[in-house]
């Protein structure tokens, strides 16, 4: 197993990706979707570890009237009483919260996110994987990614259940499947699997892994991004962290636990790292609003709170720090089946 850090040079700023207020107003209609929906009273199922299926854990926070669990067996946490698969179904498909995070975050900042992250990522995939071949894009929305991949020589195909994107990818000449990879029994099929900020939605994410497990062809890939619950800005602001949004979010991933269950699933782990560009100026937006007061660091909030003429070069510094810590807050691991 590899640990290997990002060579790429971007600086992205939160209010590129979220406007702001808009993430602060989602939250507002998840908390009133909860209550709608029940979510956080009726269709609660308990669940072993999806890692290492252990039935013991501890309280790790609670949010919304959820309870983040952390597994006494390999460290996992994960939300736990849970709504059942039905019930996050019936959520998605008429939650607000949902809806607004489509129409007031991600469509206001479509042109950044193409240049700040969809071309970052297709980037990385053609160094990554130069032969190219097949690729399935797990959650890959109105595939936005794999349409650009498509004209640089791979052979795409992506898999979403929301109409609007499927509709959306189709006229891109993205051909999609539209049912969970875990009923289709795809086999031995796909040079390249991807779930980008996938695997934290999935009520069972090792059923999901087996079956893309089952999809990759021999010698085949995966890769994986999601949010790292042991990154900086995580342990920074605990509960406050706006990526802590059950039940949007039921699993929250780490450098150790993710490589845990892609490993005991058959995978080779050759890939993980922290890519983030965020964390630090997460922090600061959370301090400059009140949310926290201190990192718990007299340096660090000299360092962050900064607005010397150098500050943002310095802050910059300190990113590159905890990226290449493998303490960023944007966890990436790359798997290859034998």
């Amino acid at each position: 197993m590899e640990n290997v850090t990002s060579t790429e040079k971007l600086v992205i700023k939160r209010v590129d990706l979220k406007p702001i207020g808009a993430v602060e107003h989602y939250n507002e209609l998840l908390q009133k979707d909860i209550q709608d929906f029940m979510l956080s009273i009726d269709g609660l199922e308990q669940v072993d570890c999806p890692v290492c299926r252990s039935n013991t854990s501890k309280l790790f926070g609670e949010k919304y009237s959820f309870k983040l669990v952390t597994c006494d067996g390999c460290g996992f946490v994960f939300i736990n009483p849970r709504p059942t698969p039905a019930a996050m179904e019936n959520y998605y498909a008429n939650s607000k919260a949902s809806a607004y995070f489509q129409t007031n975050i991600i469509g206001p900042t479509e042109g950044n996110r193409l240049r700040l992250i969809v071309t970052p990522r297709l980037n990385y995939i053609n160094d990554k994987f130069p032969n190219k071949g097949t690729w399935l894009d797990i959650g890959c929305s109105t595939a936005t990614l794999i349409s650009e991949a498509k004209k640089t020589g791979w052979q795409v195909t992506g898999l979403d259940f929301e109409k609007t994107a499927i509709a959306a990818a189709e006229g891109k000449g993205v051909p999609m499947l539209t049912k969970p990879i875990e009923v289709l029994d795809i086999q031995d099929q796909y040079d390249l699997i991807s779930l980008f900020e996938v695997l934290e939605h999935l009520s069972n994410p090792r059923e999901t892994l087996e079956a893309c497990f089952k999809a990759n062809a021999k010698g085949g890939s995966i890769v994986i991004t999601i949010p790292n619950i042991e990154g900086f800005e995580f342990e920074t602001l605990g509960m406050e962290h706006s990526n802590i949004c059950p039940p949007s979010h039921l699993n929250h991933f780490s450098p150790s636990t993710l490589p845990k269950l892609l490993t005991d699933i058959g995978y080779e782990v050759t890939d993980i790292e922290t890519p983030g560009y965020l964390d630090v100026d997460n922090v600061r937006n959370a301090m400059l609003s009140g949310k926290i007061t201190t990192t718990g660091s007299k340096l660090l909030d000299t360092i962050i709170l900064s607005d010397a003429p150098n500050a943002a070069d310095e802050r910059e510094v300190l990113q590159g720090i905890v990226a290449r810590s493998i303490k960023s807050g944007h966890l990436r691991v790359v798997a290859k089946k034998k």
